[in-house]
C-alpha cells in the first residue's frame, strides 16, 4: 500500500507538547516572520523552503516522506528551522516537536547530500521585537537514522491499526442485514433510492413523511455503500433529538457484527469544562500540553469505544485533563460515521477542515430535516457587528497602542455619514472594510503580546466578532446584502445555496436531504442545491383518515384583527377538546399573541400548560413529562417553531390535536421585505419566497407532531381563512387528504363528532 506523508504531520501526532490555542495565534503573522528572516540569508550560500522527500517500505506499506526545510544554509552544512515565539524570547526553550522536525527534514537532507553529519539550529523569532533566540546540534547520520525510523515505526503502527479497521468494516458490512424482520410500508422503495442515488454519485431530495424511518432508511443504505478505505458518512441534523435517533440505529449496526466507529459531536457550550468560552490556556488546566496527552487519549477511545457519544467523550477527556470539546474534533478524524450539526460541513467558520478543505476522503452527507437548512445557511455566511463592538475594543487596546485612537475615529468619520435608520447597500464600502481590517490587526498584535495579558480575556469577545465579520466579508457578492440599522452593520446572506453546491461539488460523493416538510420541492431545491438533484416522495405509511385537518374559515389573525379574535379562538379550543380526554397543543405565531388568549382563559375545563421565554432543559423536559399522561386533559399552549413544534415525538395517545393559529408569516419588518426584494429582483416570487413558504412550513412541521404511528389519530385544526386561499392550499402536503372546511365553531364540533364514530 502506498502512504504520502508530510513530516510536520507526523511530528505534530507523535510530538507535539503544545497547549491549546485561543484561535488568537495567527498564520499570517508566522509566515511575516519567516519572510523576514529568510531575507537576510546569503544569496549564493542559502538556501530557503528547500524541498526534500524520500520513498521507505516498512511491513506492506511503501511510504514517501516527504517537507519543506525552512533554511539550508552555509553551502547545506547547517539546517535552519524557523519558528515565530509569542512569550518572552529570553525564556523560550526548544520544544520537543521543532527539533523532531528538524531532524526528521535533516536525515531525508543526509540520503540525498551523503554527509556523515549534520548541524541543525533552531531558531525562535520575537513576533513583536524581532529578537531572536537559536540552539544549535551537531547529529550523526547513525543518529538521524535511528530517530527517523523509530519516529515513522510508531506512525506506521498507527496506520496499520487504522488499515486493519477499514477492512474488518468493509467485510462487516458485506454481511451486515437489516436490523428488522420486516420493513414498513414504502420503506424498502426508499431504501433502494437512497442506495442507487449514493452508487450514482449524485444528490437526492426525499419528502419521507412520518413513520416511514428516515433514519435507518438513509444509514442503512450508507453504510452498505461502505466499500473502500477514507470512506465517511456524515449524518448532519439541525436537533439533538436527531442524533439521539442516529446513534441508537447505528447501535442496532454494531450489535448486529457490524465494524464500524461512531463519533457524536456536540456544540462548545454544552462541552467546555470550566465555563471558560473565551478558552484562556493561562486559566484553563484543559488546555494546558492538550497536545502532549491528546495522542494517549485517541489510542484510549480508539481501542476500547465504537460508538462515542457526549458522555463518552466528556469522561474521557476529564480523565486525561484535556479538553472535551477540541479532543471530540481530534477523534472525528478517526471515526467512520460522523454525527453532528450542519455546521460541521457547510459553515465556513465552523466546518471540519480536514474534510471540507482538502480531498483526502470521500464523504457521504446525510441532511436530517433539511427545511432546516435554507435558513441555518443563510446565518452561516452573515454576520453582525455594532459601533460598541469597535468602541470597546479601543477602550481595551488603547492603553497598550494609544495609535487605536487614530484608527477608531476614522471609524466614527466613515459611519457617520451613514443614514442610520434601518436601510441597505448591495455592497460594502470599500473605506468600512479597510479600516475595520487595520483596527483588528493592529488589535491583534496587542493582544498577542505579553503586555495584553491583563486586558486579553475581556477584549477578545469584541475582537473575535470583529475578525468574523471581516471573515464573512470575503464571501460578499450579488446574494448578500450590507444592512445599516442605527450602530450595527450587517453582513445578510440572502441565498447560500451557492456554497452548499460548492461543499456538495467538491468534498461530498453523494448526498441525500430528507425531511418530511419539504413542500414545494421546487423551493428547497432552489435554495439548497440550486435545482440539482434528483427528488422522490414517499408516501405515507398510515392510513389518511386517521388525520382529520379542519380549516376553520371566516377567521381572521393578521395583527389589527388579533384582538377581536380571542373569543372565537377559545370557542374553537372548548370544541377541539371535546374530541376525547387527552392531550392538545395550540400554537401561536408569538408569545404576544399568545399571552392575549391566556389572559383571558375562565375557569376552562381542562389544565393549562403555558411555554414561557428562555425555557431551561429541565423545564422542557417537565413539560413533555405532563404530555406523557392522558387520563385528564391538557392543553398546551405553544410557540410555533419552537422546541415543542419540531424534533419531538408525541407517540400514541401523548397527543390528540393541535390547533394552528394564522398561517404563521414571518414578521413583515424591514429584514423580511428586504429579503422579498432580493427573490423579486431574481426572477423568484418574493412574497412566496421570504412570508408565504417559510410560514406554511412551521405549520406543517406542527401539525406533524400528530401523526407519529400507524395507530395515532388525531384532529388539526386550522384557524385562518387564508388556509382556504389558493395560494396557501397549493402549499399543504398532498397527504393531508381529510380536509374539511368549517364556517363557524359549529361545523368544527360536528366534523370532530364524526371523526370519533
Amino acid at each position: 500500500m502506498e502512504l504520502v506523508l508530510a513530516v510536520k504531520d507526523i511530528v505534530k501526532f507523535l510530538y507535539s507538547t503544545a497547549d491549546l490555542s485561543n484561535d488568537l495565534t495567527s498564520d499570517a503573522i508566522g509566515s511575516e516572520i519567516h519572510s523576514y528572516w529568510q531575507k537576510l540569508y546569503k544569496k549564493d550560500i542559502d538556501k530557503k523552503e528547500y524541498y526534500v522527500k524520500n520513498r521507505f517500505t516498512i511491513s506492506d506499506y511503501d511510504i514517501t516522506v516527504h517537507g519543506f526545510i525552512d533554511g539550508l544554509l552555509n553551502n547545506g552544512l547547517l539546517i535552519e528551522e524557523i519558528k515565530t515565539a509569542f512569550t518572552d524570547i529570553n525564556t523560550i526553550d526548544v520544544k520537543k516537536e521543532h527539533l523532531a522536525q528538524a531532524k526528521m527534514y535533516a536525515y531525508l537532507y543526509l540520503l540525498e547530500s551523503n554527509f556523515e553529519a549534520i548541524d541543525i539550529v533552531i531558531t525562535y523569532i520575537h513576533f513583536e521585537s524581532k529578537k531572536e533566540s537559536q540552539f544549535f546540534y551537531n547529529f550523526s547520520f547513525k543518529d538521524l537514522e535511528e530517530f527517523f525510523y523509530e519516529t515513522l515505526n510508531e506512525y506506521i503502527s498507527w496506520i496499520s491499526k487504522l488499515d486493519t479497521h477499514s477492512m474488518e468494516l468493509i467485510n462487516s458490512v458485506k454481511d451486515l442485514k437489516f436490523p428488522f424482520k420486516s420493513y414498513r410500508k414504502n420503506q424498502l422503495e426508499f431504501i433502494r433510492d437512497c442506495y442507487k442515488n449514493i452508487n450514482d454519485k449524485n444528490i437526492l431530495f426525499a419528502i419521507a413523511p412520518t413513520g416511514v424511518g428516515k433514519t435507518i432508511s438513509t444509514l442503512f443504505p450508507a453504510v452498505k455503500s461502505i466499500t473502500e478505505r477514507n470512506q465517511k458518512i456524515f449524518y448532519l441534523t439541525a436537533k439533538s433529538s436527531g442524533k439521539t435517533v442516529c446513534l441508537e440505529t447505528v447501535k442496532m449496526f454494531v450489535n448486529s457484527g457490524c465494524k464500524i466507529k461512531t463519533i457524536e459531536l456536540t456544540a462548545k457550550e454544552k462541552m467546555c469544562a470550566t465555563g471558560d468560552k473565551l478558552c484562556n490556556p493561562d486559566k484553563c488546566p484543559f488546555m494546558v500540553s492538550y497536545y502532549e496527552k491528546l495522542k494517549y487519549a485517541i489510542y484510549d477511545m480508539y481501542d476500547n469505544k465504537d460508538i462515542i457519544d457526549r458522555k463518552t467523550i466528556i469522561d474521557k477527556a476529564l480523565e486525561y485533563k484535556i479538553c472535551p470539546f477540541e479532543y471530540q474534533l481530534d477523534l472525528s478524524n478517526y471515526a467512520d460515521i460522523i454525527v453532528g450539526d450542519y455546521n460541521y460541513a457547510f459553515c465556513p467558520r465552523t466546518h471540519l477542515v480536514r474534510y471540507f478543505d482538502t480531498f483526502d476522503y470521500k464523504q457521504i452527507l446525510l441532511i436530517d430535516e433539511a427545511h432546516n437548512l435554507i435558513n441555518r445557511s443563510k446565518e452561516m455566511y452573515s454576520s453582525t457587528i455594532s459601533l460598541n463592538d469597535v468602541n470597546m475594543l479601543n477602550e481595551y487596546i488603547k492603553k497598550l497602542a494609544p495609535s487605536m485612537n487614530r484608527l477608531v475615529d476614522l471609524f466614527y468619520d466613515i459611519v457617520s455619514n451613514y443614514d442610520r435608520d434601518f436601510n441597505y447597500l448591495d455592497d460594502i464600502p470599500f473605506d468600512f472594510l479597510d479600516t475595520l481590517r487595520r483596527i483588528v490587526s493592529k488589535a491583534e498584535k496587542v493582544l498577542l503580546s505579553e503586555k495584553a495579558k491583563k486586558i486579553r480575556d475581556n477584549a477578545l469577545s469584541y475582537y473575535f466578532n470583529l475578525k468574523n465579520f471581516l471573515k464573512i466579508s470575503e464571501f460578499f457578492d450579488k446574494d448578500f446584502r450590507f444592512v445599516i440599522d442605527y450602530d450595527m452593520y450587517s453582513i445578510k446572506c440572502m441565498d447560500a445555496s451557492k456554497f452548499i453546491k460548492t461543499t456538495l461539488d467538491n468534498y461530498s460523493t453523494s448526498s441525500i436531504f430528507f425531511s418530511a416538510t419539504m413542500h414545494p420541492i421546487d423551493y428547497y431545491k432552489n435554495l439548497i442545491t440550486q435545482n440539482n438533484g434528483n427528488e422522490i416522495t414517499i408516501p405515507s405509511p398510515f392510513p389518511k383518515d386517521n388525520l382529520l385537518v379542519l380549516i376553520r374559515k371566516n377567521t381572521f389573525t393578521k395583527y389589527t384583527d388579533r384582538e377581536n379574535s380571542i373569543e372565537d379562538i377559545l370557542e374553537c379550543i372548548d370544541e377541539l377538546v371535546k374530541y376525547k380526554v387527552g392531550n392538545y397543543i395550540v400554537f401561536f405565531p408569538s408569545y404576544e399573541y399568545m399571552n392575549m388568549v391566556v389572559q383571558r382563559l375562565n375557569d376552562p375545563d381542562y389544565e393549562c400548560i403555558i411555554q414561557s421565554k428562555n425555557l431551561t432543559e429541565d423545564e422542557k423536559d417537565a413539560i413533555l413529562n405532563e404530555f406523557s399522561t392522558h387520563d385528564t386533559t391538557k392543553v398546551g399552549f405553544f410557540i410555533m417553531g419552537s422546541i415543542f413544534s419540531e424534533g419531538i415525538d408525541y407517540l400514541g395517545d401523548m397527543l390528540s390535536g393541535v390547533m394552528i393559529v394564522t398561517v404563521s408569516l414571518p414578521p413583515f419588518d424591514e429584514y423580511n421585505n428586504m429579503l422579498k426584494d432580493y427573490f423579486d429582483s431574481t426572477n423568484r416570487d418574493g412574497l412566496q419566497y421570504a412570508y408565504q413558504i417559510p410560514g406554511i412550513s412551521k405549520v406543517i412541521q406542527s401539525v406533524g407532531r400528530l401523526i407519529r404511528s400507524e395507530n395515532d389519530k388525531g384532529v388539526a385544526i386550522l384557524y385562518d381563512e387564508r388556509f382556504s386561499y389558493s395560494n396557501y392550499k397549493a402549499l399543504l402536503p398532498s397527504f393531508w387528504k381529510n380536509i374539511r372546511y368549517c364556517f363557524n365553531n359549529s361545523d368544527v364540533k360536528k366534523y370532530i363528532t364524526f371523526f370519533k364514530k
